[in-house]
């Protein structure tokens, strides 16, 4: 069992990390002139890799791919 109070720290964790990782993907299209916010954007950011593993292998060229988790 978790209790109430983990449940509710772990989503106001996520939230917050969701809230400064579109933060950041928004800093990155500014410097490139641009109001939309892509993929690639996000891919950009430096702390992904330890987050979201192999990242960096599905990011980081001009066109970003999708992220596929292994499932095993």
């Amino acid at each position: 069992m978790v209790s109430k109070e983990a449940v509710f720290l772990i989503s106001v964790a996520t939230e917050k990390f969701i809230e400064r990782l579109t933060q950041a993907g928004q800093r990155v299209a500014e410097r490139q002139s641009r109001a939309t916010v892509q993929e690639r954007d996000i891919c950009e950011q430096k702390c992904l890799p330890r987050v979201i593993p192999n990242i960096s292998s599905r990011c980081g060229s001009a066109g970003c791919g999708r992220v596929h988790f292994p499932l095993g």
